[in-house]
């Protein structure tokens, strides 16, 4: 299958994007701190997707915060804690940005609804916005076999 990569496109540049990222794992996700000096992205290069941390614009050092497998990493408006969901768990972990990038032990925040459809933490992280289906999934599809052959007999 295909491979992901990371690159970014610096402002004032056009259309030219730049790599970050070119490992032969796949890297996704990436959300850069707020101070812009450290990106978070996903990786399967440890054979399964975690989250890891490293600095930008230039990867030095990857650090992986997660420890179970994890997806969906975003920071808090401080850059001080990173939120990221390990199957229907929500964690948080503590990260310094400088002057060198440190991962503190990630902690369970709470248990995920099981029909969850996606997580986003308010700037503060002191709340989380829930995406949740409602009512029934109403959406079908018929499949009608032989549909010319009523038509044939009209004729």
């Amino acid at each position: 299958g295909r491979l992901y990569d990371i690159g970014y496109l610096p402002h004032g540049e056009g259309q030219k994007t730049r790599p970050y990222l070119a490992t032969p794992s796949n890297e996704t996700s990436a959300v850069i701190s707020p101070d812009g000096r450290v990106v978070a992205y996903t990786s399967d290069a440890s054979g399964r997707q975690e989250i890891y941390v490293d600095t930008f614009p230039e990867p030095t050092a990857a650090r992986r915060v997660s420890t179970d497998g994890a997806t969906g990493a975003s920071w808090r408006a401080d850059g001080r804690e990173i939120y990221f969901t390990s199957g229907r768990t929500l964690y948080a972990c503590d990260v310094k940005t400088q002057p060198a990038i440190e991962v503190g032990k990630p902690r369970v925040l709470f248990e995920l609804p099981k029909e969850i459809r996606g997580v986003a933490s308010a700037p503060d992280g002191d709340k989380f916005l829930l995406l949740l289906p409602v009512g029934e999934n109403t959406s079908s599809l018929t499949v009608v076999h032989n549909w010319a052959a009523p038509l044939e007999k009209h004729e």
